[in-house]
């Protein structure tokens, strides 16, 4: 008796410390969100010792409203169309919500909190700071907004890198502007010295858009007041105005550069950074170019070419470019040396299908048991491209639950470097026979009867194209060799 309760005991240990290992952290909305209703957004979570699919709820107020999402690959991210809660109806603008990624008997956390807004007509839009702006602490400077459909009062929010610092002034008239003296943040204490701070002009259950990103600077040292550092009237200042993509010469990033002293006839070094969805700094590119700019002078600057990034679309990702990242040429501010902004090229939508699946068992044969046959279909839409080049089409195969990018027992593509038209339709066939993996062996692929295998179909693998909806690239099906 005692050595069965041994045996349980440690059994019931192991189960628990296994328990404890597996966790799910959501990592976006990181809070201060504010998502439309038929938008659709990323929600993306890291998870450690979790195997098979996970499900997504959403809670209001510390309280569970259901699922939004079941069946989920585990993959960290999850394309969210805004629509409604699984068995339960249509979501509701509101505040206060949050997003929890689950998987049964694993300690899984609440996002950050975020708000949802309703589509129509109303919203605020604010038009100053545009961004760019380098504003000092203790000046007072006017934020200016457009609204429709609002009434009473609103609040102004302060943001940096994207996160809500919290309230810079509530219950503003809806006037249009508001003079903001830079001091402090309500409830949270001064604003400190920074770059992509954001404006937010708020109304519950309105779509409220942030602002430019702009600068906030310590007060500048003079000599006597009024009058700038004499040191400074033999330095330059050259400005970042814009940053875009134009598809003419074969498609290049461009910036619009303007000198506002000293005549510039010199090589100047560029720096180009992509920023990812977490504003984490990837891809890097520095380069040279040549300015000669008179003093006032504008120009637009063609930096570096779409095909010289390699495998990186433009596909919204932030694009960071920063002109003398290295303080070469002494300025009179530095802080407006660089600009951030969303670039996106042509979209297009790669949709696959899988028509037929036959797995049907082989007699009589010496070496294969079973064999594979389905369909795939894949259509192009979208209104990008009229067609497309290089598209590759795959498989692969593990086993049920398993995590598909972490390992996979087979994997081959069905069609590579595949030219499609917009509104076209391609079909291929893939026929493969199937060996026992407990018989002798030879080349090809091994399964064990009894146990159930899951069969992934992608298109664009490398994730080359810049998609409107990545989501409906894979199909996934079921087969049980017995």
């Amino acid at each position: 008796m005692k050595k069965r309760f041994f045996l349980f005991f440690i059994v019931l240990v192991f189960i628990l410390g296994m328990g404890y290992s597996q966790t799910i952290t959501v990592t976006t909305p990181r809070g201060g969100e504010d998502w439309v209703i038929g938008n659709t957004y990323t929600i993306r979570w890291n998870s450690s010792g979790i195997s098979g699919p996970v499900g997504i709820k959403l809670f209001q107020n510390g309280s569970s409203l259901g699922y939004i999402a079941q069946d989920v690959p585990n993959t960290g991210s999850y394309e969210w169309p805004i629509d409604s809660i699984i068995g339960v109806g249509p979501i509701r603008a509101g505040e206060h919500y949050q997003i929890q990624v689950k998987k049964s008997g694993v300690a899984a956390g609440l996002s950050g909190e975020f708000t949802i807004s309703n589509p129509s007509t109303v919203s605020i839009t604010v038009t100053t700071p545009r961004g760019g702006e380098d504003w000092v602490i203790g000046n007072t400077y006017t934020i200016r907004w457009n609204s429709s459909g609002i009434s009473g009062p609103v609040g102004i929010k302060l943001f940096q890198n994207g996160s809500s610092l919290g309230y810079i002034a509530q219950d503003v008239p809806n006037t249009g502007s508001y003079e903001w003296p830079i001091d402090s943040i309500i409830g949270v204490g001064p604003i400190r010295a920074g770059e992509h701070y954001q404006i937010q002009v708020k109304k519950s259950g309105v779509a409220a858009g942030l602002s430019g990103e702009f600068t906030i600077s310590e007060r500048e040292t003079r000599t006597r007041p009024g009058t700038i550092n004499p040191l400074y009237r033999a330095l330059k200042d050259l400005e970042i105005k814009e940053i875009k993509y134009v598809e003419d010469r074969g498609g290049w990033l461009v910036a619009k550069i303007k000198n506002y002293y000293n005549v510039i006839n010199r090589n100047v070094k560029f720096k180009i950074l992509l920023l990812d969805r977490d504003m984490l700094e990837i891809h890097p590119y520095i380069l040279t170019k040549h300015l000669n700019l008179n003093v006032g002078e504008e120009k637009t600057v063609y930096l570096i070419q779409k095909s010289s990034l390699g495998e990186v679309p433009f596909c919204g990702e932030r694009v960071k470019v920063i002109v003398d990242p290295d303080n070469e040429i002494r300025e009179t501010k530095e802080n407006n040396n660089y600009l951030i902004r969303r670039i996106k090229t042509k979209t297009v939508d790669l949709a696959i299908s899988i028509t037929k699946v036959i797995f049907k068992r082989i007699y009589l044969h010496p070496r294969y048991r079973w064999k594979l046959i389905f369909k795939v279909k894949v259509r192009a839409r979208g209104t990008g491209y009229e067609s497309l080049s290089n598209v590759s089409v795959f498989w692969r195969m593990c086993k049920h639950g398993e995590d598909i990018t972490r390992r996979s027992i087979f994997y081959r593509d069905i069609a590579r470097n595949v030219s499609i038209r917009r509104g076209e339709e391609k079909e291929f066939t893939v026929n493969v026979p199937i060996q026992n993996a407990n018989k002798k062996r030879h080349s090809g692929i091994f399964l064990k009867p009894g146990y159930d295998y899951d069969v992934y179909v992608e298109v664009d693998t490398p994730e080359k194209l810049c998609e409107i909806n990545k989501h409906n690239n894979t199909r996934i099906f079921t087969i049980s060799p017995r």
